[in-house]
């Protein structure tokens, strides 16, 4: 089957042809914590209304 983006990836990481979370476990490629992280925040009112608008992103 074609992996595709977002899809869960499983490596054998120890060689011994059976995938279990107690020895395979782990991130495969790219680190669990993004390299940079940003975010933009945008607030105002108008006629006794309040918006509020906050935007994150983290890039690993």
């Amino acid at each position: 089957m074609k992996t595709l983006p977002g899809y869960i990836k499983y490596v054998d990481r120890n060689g011994d042809g059976i995938i279990t979370a107690a020895q395979d476990q782990g991130y495969v490629g790219k680190s669990a914590t993004p390299k940079h992280t940003g975010s933009l925040n945008l607030f105002g009112n108008w006629k006794g209304f309040d918006f509020d608008l906050l935007f994150s992103l983290g890039i690993g």
